[in-house]
């Protein structure tokens, strides 16, 4: 709320509400919290006139905010970063040397930078939507869940790094059958998981 108070002064509660996607109600509360904290000064003489400004004190909790979140937004990567490469340490370990990752996300992206530094070739990335979002993740095709399971491409694991329809497993299943089915977190997949 501070930064888009910060971008535009002029943001009804409204609008603010909808950006949220909170009720107008709420931002009305918040609001009223941030002007009794001495965070946002209020100008104007009606609902048309009004302004939000931050104060002195507002661009410093912003700040704050914004230093908080990137450290937050770190220790998460880090802790990711550090689960999946034990997890891709576990599947080289058992022998797999070629992957498929199945969700062309954030998760993906990971993956792709932890196996480059081990044995465990990424040979695809399929999106989970039917389009792909990208040409590739850091220089690995990313290709439709179609194509995915009409070109001749050769894994012997089949990673998921976002949730997947079980109709969407069994395609995978079906296209690679030979390969293991795992969760790039979580447990292999069995026969009865599927």
């Amino acid at each position: 709320m501070l930064q888009a108070l910060d971008e535009d002064p002029t943001v009804s509660q409204r609008a603010l509400a909808r950006d949220l996607g909170v009720a107008v109600g709420v931002v009305n509360s918040c609001m009223r919290a941030l002007v009794r904290k001495g965070i946002v000064k209020v100008r104007g003489e009606n609902n048309r006139t009004i302004t939000y400004h931050l104060t002195h004190e507002g661009v410093v909790r912003k700040a704050a905010l914004a230093v908080q979140w990137t450290a937050n937004t770190l220790e998460f990567y880090r802790s990711a970063r550090r689960q999946v490469a034990d997890r891709i340490a576990e599947l080289v370990e058992a022998g797999h040397r070629a992957a498929i990752l199945y969700g062309a996300n954030e998760l993906a992206e990971i993956a792709v930078l932890v196996a480059s530094a081990t044995e465990l070739r990424v040979v695809s990335v399929v999106a989970g939507a039917d389009r792909p979002v990208a040409d590739s993740i850091l220089g690995v095709a990313v290709v439709s869940a179609s194509e995915a399971t009409s070109v001749d491409v050769r894994a012997d694991v089949v990673i998921l790094t976002e949730v997947a329809s079980p109709e969407r497993v069994g395609a995978l299943v079906e296209a690679f059958p030979d390969a293991t089915m795992c969760s790039l977190l979580g447990q292999l997949l069995t026969e009865e998981a599927l």
